[in-house]
C-alpha cells in the first residue's frame, strides 16, 4: 500500500446526528474535507476503512464534519482519536520550488563546500519563514537566500553556510 500522509485528526463528537470536529493537518481543507471526499481512518492499528465526507463547515479552530453512514452519536465517538488520511499519490501537485513539510524532514543536509551538517528534524513556522531544525540542533532559515537546492530523488539538501543570526 502506498504512503499515507495524515490531513486530518479527529479531537470529538458534536452533537447527537454523527458528527464530528477535526483538526486539520493539510493546507487544502476546502479540497480534502469536500463533501464526496473519501478518506481513509487510520489509528493505532493501522488503516481500519473508507470514508465519505458528507458535508464540512468551519468550526471555531477546525471543522465540522459529518461523514456518510455515520448518523448517531454512539458511531462518531467510534471515530474520535482516528486519523483522517489520503495516499501519498493522491496529493496535490505542487509548485516548482514548493514543499511539503514532511518531503523535508530526514533530508540530509550539506553545505555549499558538501560537508555534512546533518538531517531535518522539524521544520518550524515562524512569523518570519520557516526554519529548519536539524539533527545538530543548528537552526537555518527556509529561505531561497540559504537554500541553494534540493534533491527530493536524493532526499538531499543543499545550504549557502552564512550566518544566519544576520
Amino acid at each position: 500500500m502506498d504512503e499515507l500522509v495524515k490531513v486530518g485528526f479527529i479531537r470529538r463528537i458534536h452533537a447527537l446526528k454523527g458528527q464530528v470536529v477535526i483538526s486539520s493537518l493539510t493546507d487544502f481543507p476546502e479540497e480534502r474535507f469536500a463533501p464526496g471526499s473519501v478518506l481513509l481512518l487510520q489509528g493505532k492499528n493501522g488503516v481500519s476503512r473508507e470514508i465519505e465526507v458528507e458535508f464540512c463547515s468551519e468550526y471555531k479552530d477546525g471543522f465540522l464534519i459529518k461523514f456518510c453512514d455515520v448518523d448517531s452519536a454512539e458511531q462518531a465517538n467510534q471515530l474520535r482519536g482516528l486519523y483522517l488520511c489520503i495516499q501519498n499519490a493522491e496529493r496535490l501537485e505542487l509548485e516548482e520550488n514548493e514543499f511539503y513539510a514532511d518531503e523535508l524532514i530526514g533530508m540530509e543536509v550539506f553545505d555549499s563546500s558538501e560537508n555534512r551538517l546533518g538531517t531535518v528534524s522539524e521544520l518550524i513556522q515562524s512569523p518570519a519563514h520557516p526554519i529548519l531544525e536539524l539533527s545538530s540542533g543548528e537552526a537555518i532559515p527556509f529561505v531561497r537566500e540559504f537554500v541553494q537546492s534540493i534533491d527530493r530523488t536524493a532526499r538531499k539538501l543543499k545550504i549557502h553556510k552564512r550566518n544566519y543570526a544576520d
